[in-house]
């Protein structure tokens, strides 16, 4: 719980000062400045399933490495999961760093 934090760092957002931290402050979020255009985007959302067990969320996304490269991929939705797996081939192509666990998928 908060009030037993023993956190003693200030927010620094806008000069705020209050102990929190930055992300829980109640300003509006800074835009950024590689903002996709909403008008741009396209959405839509896929389930697939073979009809003898459960339906997959599926949707295809752009990952952005931290230099600004980026490449199409598609993203499998599990709400139920504690952590993300990105293919090795696409993390290398990205530049992205990270632990290698090797990781079977059975359906």
């Amino acid at each position: 719980l908060a009030k037993n934090c023993r956190e003693n760092r200030t927010c620094a957002v806008d000069g705020c000062e209050q102990t929190h931290h930055e992300l829980l402050h109640s300003s509006t979020p800074r835009e950024s400045a590689n903002r996709t255009d909403p008008s741009s985007v396209q959405r839509g959302m896929l389930a697939k399933g073979n009809g003898k067990g459960a339906l997959l969320q599926i949707v295809r996304a752009r990952a952005y490495g931290p230099d600004g490269t980026h490449a199409l991929v598609n993203c499998l939705l599990d709400t139920g999961v504690q952590v993300s797996f990105i293919r090795k081939d696409i993390a290398e192509a990205l530049g992205l760093t990270g632990f290698y666990e090797k990781v079977r998928l059975e359906t």
